[in-house]
């Protein structure tokens, strides 16, 4: 499930212990995009990819956070964190440029490896197409991931705490030099 950005800053603000226990899992910090629940109306899940859509008006509005974990009840792919538009996926992107079962994660020895299911428009790494099916790329913190046109940044536990420490430095006031 996806929560917008700034739900996650007052976490930063826990003790280092208390934030690795809440969120133990990498995450997916989706670009704002225009989500496609209803044909029949625009519901927008941040600012929209099209120039003249809304800026976000603050530190972290218009983000997304997806934990890469399975969901329970999901689906029946248990080796695996399923990403696509379709409801059932452990990561549900709802855009359409995303296919229904678009890409998947499985959690290695090595760690997280990205593999796209055939999608239309593709699942790209650092930019880079994946082949699908074939191709598994290795995730390391810092990854730019693309579905479709949805973009994404891959962050370990420890690289997610810093983006909220600094997001959250940008909610603070600035004091008046004296």
């Amino acid at each position: 499930m996806l929560r917008p950005l700034h739900a996650y800053l007052q976490d930063a603000t826990r003790p280092l212990e208390t934030f690795f226990e809440r969120h133990p899992h990498p995450v997916l910090v989706v670009a704002p995009f225009e989500s496609e629940e209803d044909p029949r109306f625009r519901t927008v899940a941040g600012p929209l990819l099209r120039p003249g859509g809304p800026a976000p008006r603050g530190p972290g509005e218009g983000a997304w956070v997806a934990p890469v974990t399975k969901r329970p009840g999901s689906n029946v792919f248990t080796a695996m964190v399923t990403l696509g538009r379709a409801r059932n996926n452990d990561i549900e992107l709802n855009a359409s440029t995303v296919s229904k079962f678009h890409a998947y994660v499985t959690l290695e020895a090595a760690g997280p490896v990205l593999v796209d299911a055939g999608s239309t428009f593709g699942t790209f790494v650092n930019g880079q197409r994946l082949s699908p099916r074939r191709e598994r790329h290795l995730l390391r913190s810092g990854d730019e991931v693309r579905a479709g046109q949805v973009a994404m940044t891959f962050l370990d536990p420890p690289a997610f705490l810093d983006l909220l420490r600094r997001e959250g430095e940008g909610e603070r006031p600035e004091r008046a030099a004296g």
